[in-house]
């Protein structure tokens, strides 16, 4: 219940904050791009807009929001309460993937409706929102201000490089050990079809890099958030 309720008010605060007016500009914007973009290339450019919303921008917003919730003072009075540092990331992680499947959802079935692989895509859309909502916490847990978190958001880079791949740029093996090639190809897969062995290797992936970034999250929020506030 304390879940529910924390995931209701983080997305009243977001609405407030107008995360919701932002995503739905930069949706608006996306669908008119992709109702003039050529139909050779529609859907390959559709794939970059669509693994875009829950990741880079995702995790920006995630790191918006604590700034947000540090600078008001929301994180010492939220914690020395009953509630748990579990409870807060994973509000986080659900409130973000609403607002990712939300504008994914509407940039897709606007532009080119309900012909897609559902399955692929919207797991795609889910599972990649909330690793990249855990790294961008990381991140800005360790980041002291706005500025820094811009700076230390370059990481993501790195997470985000097989999309070299997916433009023909440069290939290596390497990139099958990053979510971001099992990002893009479970949203590729959604427009263009998926082997099931492609569909199911992009879901281990992506679940085990989740799983280990959530870790690493709840480690650094008692390390440089709770200790602060006990202290």
């Amino acid at each position: 219940m304390r879940i529910l309720n924390s995931v209701f008010y983080d997305i009243k605060f977001q609405i407030k904050h107008g995360f919701y007016s932002a995503y739905i500009v930069v949706s608006i914007f996306y669908i008119g791009i992709l109702k003039y973009m050529p139909q050779i290339i529609n859907k390959r450019v559709g794939t970059l807009i669509v693994f875009s919303d829950p990741s880079v921008l995702g995790a920006l917003f995630m790191g918006g929001i604590f700034l947000l919730e540090r600078d008001q003072n929301t994180l010492e009075s939220l914690f020395v309460t009953p509630f748990r540092v579990e409870e807060y990331i994973i509000s986080k992680v659900i409130s973000l993937t609403i607002i990712s499947v939300l504008s994914s959802g509407f940039i897709v079935f606007a532009t080119y409706g309900f012909t897609i692989n559902l399955i692929a895509f919207f797991l795609g859309v889910i599972i990649t929102s909330s690793f990249y909502t855990l790294l961008g916490l990381i991140i800005v847990v360790y980041s002291k201000n706005l500025n820094n978190y811009l700076l230390n958001s370059c990481i993501i880079t790195i997470f985000i490089l097989p999309v070299v791949e997916y433009l023909s740029l440069y290939s290596t093996p390497i990139f099958y050990l990053l979510p971001g090639k099992a990002s893009l190809q479970l949203i590729n897969g959604a427009f263009f079809g998926i082997s099931n062995l492609n569909f199911f290797y992009s879901i281990a992936l992506l679940v085990s890099w989740s799983a280990i970034t959530y870790l690493l999250a709840i480690r650094a929020f008692n390390r440089k958030v709770i200790l602060k506030i006990g202290g």
